[in-house]
């Protein structure tokens, strides 16, 4: 993700952190991070992972979309 206003380049992870990390501090409810990144790479943690260190909950889409009663509108992949 790149900040138009200082041409500096950051990753959507820490973006996504940072947001969750405000909205918990002004919201009193759960706060829930939705991610598909579980998978750590050499340079970097994954956003589960990291989320999950700063003490938010962590669910996949496919949960979410379960959790809010989306599940019977999933399409089925015709593979696996």
């Amino acid at each position: 993700m790149v900040d138009e206003m200082d041409g500096s380049s950051e990753s959507s992870q820490v973006d996504v952190a940072a947001l969750a990390r405000f909205l918990d501090e002004i919201e009193t409810g759960s706060l829930y991070v939705v991610t598909e990144d579980s998978s750590d790479l050499p340079t970097r943690l994954c956003l589960a992972k990291a989320c999950t260190s700063l003490g938010f909950a962590v669910m996949d889409a496919r949960t979410f979309v379960g959790h809010i009663g989306l599940a019977g509108r999933l399409l089925q992949s015709p593979i696996g």
